[in-house]
């Protein structure tokens, strides 16, 4: 009994083992009445979807840059110098001045000191005419005390007379009398001179009214009074040579008003 159960279940495991078209047929999947139909294939998935952008218009051209149109220059202008304020004509002036004669290369002669007015006529700015009266006090070449009144009448050219700082050349006339007292005699004599001189200065105009000046002038004389040839002024002790001519230089200081 136990060896026919055995060999029922070995059949049995054989027949499942290896099992037939008909039954290969009834397991497999097609065969059987209730299975699902397969499914369909996946549908194609939809284009993305497109992102929209706000618009935006398209910037503006670069703006184009162009040469203003060509001018004419203007004429050439020509520059006048403005005139000074003292650049005119016909200016009239009076002033003072303080003149001096030093002493000469001899140890006993003294100096003199002169003070006196002036006024000067300017018709054009190169030229002007100047006449003056000095009083002088002083010791002379003899170291005598001596008074002497001249009186001057100049001509003055101006080298610059556009510029506040004006140089000047003088040539003039001077005609002069003096008074000597002699400290060893007590006797008083009277000399009468005429002669001229030449100079350079220059005047500084501070303004339109006001100016100041200063010049060297050399002068060369001689007298014209009736004793000049019965006494002569000059007599030289080694020569008993004499003369009746005198030569200096004379420094002078001023301030004129014009109008």
């Amino acid at each position: 009994m136990t060896m026919r159960l055995l060999v029922v279940v070995l059949a049995m495991g054989a027949a499942f083992a290896s099992p037939s078209d008909a039954q290969a047929d009834w397991l497999a999947p097609d065969s059987n009445p209730n299975a699902l139909p397969p499914l369909p294939p996946p549908a194609p998935s939809p284009p993305p979807y497109p992102r929209y952008q706000p618009y935006q218009p398209p910037p503006p051209p670069p703006p184009v840059v162009e040469p203003p149109p060509a001018q004419a220059l203007p004429p050439a202008y020509e520059y006048h110098r403005r005139p000074r304020p003292w650049f005119r004509r016909n200016e009239f002036a009076v002033g003072l001045q303080v003149q001096g004669v030093p002493s000469s290369l001899r140890r006993d002669s003294g100096t003199m000191l002169g003070f006196g007015g002036l006024v000067r006529f300017r018709p054009i700015p190169w030229f002007a005419v100047e006449g003056s009266l000095t009083g002088y006090v002083g010791r002379d070449y003899y170291f005598d005390r001596r008074s002497e009144t001249a009186f001057g009448l100049n001509g003055l050219a101006y080298i610059n007379p556009q510029d506040p700082f004006q140089i000047y050349m003088l040539l003039g006339l001077g005609w002069s009398w003096a008074n000597v007292s002699n400290d060893t005699s007590f006797q008083d004599t009277s000399y009468r001179y005429f002669g001229g001189q030449l100079g350079l200065g220059v005047e500084w105009r501070l303004n339109q009214h006001f100016a100041v000046n200063g010049d060297m002038r050399g002068f060369l004389r001689g007298r014209t009074d009736p004793n000049a040839s019965l006494s002569p002024e000059f007599t030289d002790p080694s020569t008993g040579r004499t003369s009746n001519t005198s030569a200096g230089v004379l420094f002078t200081l001023g301030a004129a008003v014009y109008f």
